[in-house]
């Protein structure tokens, strides 16, 4: 919603998306991030589909810049560790 307000020119669909990073690379950052040192992860390369989105059209419209993955990561840990240390 801010970004309409913001941007009321806007207009059709826009993908939002962030870098590319494949399945084994993404598990990787989720494991070191979390923690997770317990399991062993193996990339697969036996099957490759790439379902990437580009939000380079959003982006040259709005200036938005994408946070990386690691960021997005650690946002998601922190909300998992305050959603388990509040009161139910």
């Amino acid at each position: 919603a801010l970004v309409l307000q913001k941007f009321p020119q806007l207009q059709g669909l826009h993908h939002v998306s962030v870098e590319p990073i494949d399945k084994h690379r993404l598990l990787q950052i989720v494991q070191r991030i979390y923690g997770k040192t317990d399991a062993q992860l193996q990339p697969d390369d036996s099957f490759v589909l790439d379902r990437s989105l580009s939000s380079a059209s959003f982006q040259r419209l709005t200036g938005w810049v994408p946070p990386s993955w690691e960021q997005l990561i650690s946002s998601m840990h922190q909300d998992y560790i305050a959603c388990q240390t509040s009161p139910r």
